[in-house]
């Protein structure tokens, strides 16, 4: 979750606990965008970002690229040096079928967690009365933007 948000929230500056993306789910993320095109370890750091996936180091992204191709779930490749542009080639990342096996597999467990999720937030929103926010649980980022635009309480 954004740290500013965090700051936000006095629950969160009174309590030890903090939002985050499950770590394991950096895994499926990065098979789901290798599906969608080759990358190196920068672009699909970058593209985490932009999914607003939470926070995420850039080091994780390559040690868990290694991994998944010591696992067999990716391969890596060089990509010649482009004319004109000097410097090292870049080592790209492509899905393996194995790979596309894993994330369907994986996207089962994304499915049950954002089930599980689903009745916690109705569960809550049962017992908790009509004058309690309710936060429904749709994704990390709507959880996450939801509680940015909630005013502070002071």
């Amino acid at each position: 979750m954004d740290p500013e948000v965090l700051r936000a929230s006095r629950f969160f500056r009174q309590s030890r606990f903090e939002f985050a993306a499950p770590r394991q789910f950096l895994l499926p993320a990065l098979l789901l965008l290798l599906t969608e095109h080759p990358g190196d370890s920068f672009s699909l750091f970058q593209e985490l970002e932009r999914m607003r996936f939470g926070v995420v180091e850039r080091s994780s992204v390559a040690s868990y690229l290694i991994q998944l191709e010591r696992d067999g779930l990716v391969r890596a490749w060089r990509e010649p040096a482009r004319p004109g542009r000097p410097g090292a080639s870049r080592l790209l990342y492509g899905i393996t079928d194995d790979g596309a096996t894993a994330l369907r597999d994986w996207m089962a467990v994304v499915a049950e967690e954002r089930d599980c999720l689903a009745r916690l937030s109705q569960r809550y929103h049962a017992t908790a009365g009509t004058t309690a926010p309710v936060l429904l649980l749709r994704s990390y980022a709507e959880a996450r933007d939801a509680l940015a635009a909630r005013p502070a309480a002071d």
